[in-house]
């Protein structure tokens, strides 16, 4: 009888054993992509769980499918991340135009006109006062004392008489006049001859006073050539202001024509032709109109970028009920998975 019962043991523990060996099942593989959800790191602890709690934490209520839904939809209709950063690009778009426009209106305004008027008047006035001392020997009174001209001779005498240069000039055969362009007074021989070392000097310091003033005008002249009007606003942003705004056709247009006007009579007044520079005809601001754009623009922006975050919780919320509706949908094989793992550690026991 105990030889039938071992043997009957043997074959009972060798079919046992060729049944453990027969479990085989593989634990369930959830997508990579729910790797960081809280569910995902919860199934990764399933051995050192009971049944019950599983069974328990495998169930996906009607609420959670009808959230899951109601994500599922609002995500893919929504395409708010691309649409702001195009908002962005267009951002800096029209803010790199409004620095450039800024800098254009910058040349129109009241201030800038008086400078133009102010260096103009200061070429006049150093042009008359070098014309004047090339010519100080003759008898005629080309200017009256005391105005601007006669002021920077004067000056330029006065620089004269306290340096050392009037010593090294020889006494020169120039032709005499006979009164002296300052004071026009009549002039005795010995003053006569002072007065020509005097000429060089003075034409030298008129001459070079007169070429610096005509290089600050010079140099203010090329700001205003250097606007090309079919440029001002490029026709991309012109044609986007447009779609926006209608009105914009107009007031883009006007804006142009006025920049083009007073850039021709500032450059007509420049080169020294005719014409009266008049405060009223300067065009009004675009920089300003477009910045009220870029505020509506950046306002769009931060508003977009609250729901993108509200977005990045609705995604974190949709991966969870994702991951956990699929799990569900393998709940067998789950729980046959681990009744197999229960049995394994038993029989290893």
């Amino acid at each position: 009888i105990l030889e039938r019962l071992a043997l009957l043991f043997n074959k009972i523990s060798q079919e046992i054993d060729n049944e453990v060996l027969h479990l085989n099942k593989v634990k369930f593989n959830l997508p990579s992509k729910y790797n960081q959800t809280l569910i995902a790191r919860w199934f990764q602890n399933i051995e050192n769980l009971d049944k019950i709690a599983i069974e328990n934490k495998l169930i996906i209520t009607d609420e959670q499918k009808e959230v899951k839904n109601t994500l599922e939809k609002s995500l893919k209709d929504s395409n708010i991340v691309e649409t702001n950063k195009t908002l962005k690009h267009k951002k800096e778009r029209y803010e790199k135009l409004q620095a450039s426009l800024k800098a254009i209106e910058m040349l129109f305004t009241e201030d800038s006109i008086r400078k133009i008027r102010e260096l103009k008047e200061d070429v006049d006035i150093k042009e008359q006062a070098y014309r004047t001392a090339c010519i100080s020997f003759n008898t005629d009174n080309e200017f009256s004392i005391g105005s601007e001209a006669w002021r920077v001779l004067w000056n330029a005498a006065r620089n004269y008489a306290i340096s050392d240069l009037h010593k090294s000039y020889p006494i020169l055969s120039n032709e005499k006049g006979n009164f002296c362009a300052l004071c026009q007074q009549p002039l005795s021989e010995d003053a006569e001859n002072r007065l020509q070392k005097f000429d060089l000097y003075i034409q030298d310091t008129t001459s070079i006073a007169l070429e610096q003033a005509k290089k600050k005008l010079d140099e203010t002249g090329k700001k205003y050539t250097s606007i090309i009007s079919s440029n001002i606003i490029p026709s991309d942003i012109k044609s986007e202001l447009i779609e926006d705004n209608s009105d914009y056709s107009n007031m883009i247009n006007e804006y142009i024509l006025k920049v083009q006007v007073a850039q021709k009579n500032i450059l007509t007044f420049i080169n020294n032709e005719e014409i009266k520079l008049e405060l009223s005809n300067l065009p009004k601001s675009f920089a300003a109109i477009l910045l009220t754009e870029i505020n509506k623009i950046d306002k769009i922006i931060k508003k977009n970028e609250e729901i993108i975050e509200s977005r990045a919780k609705m995604e974190v919320e949709l991966l969870e009920l994702e991951a956990l509706s699929i799990l569900v949908e393998n709940k067998t094989e789950i729980l046959n998975y681990y009744d197999e793992l229960i049995v394994k550690r038993k029989y290893s026991t």
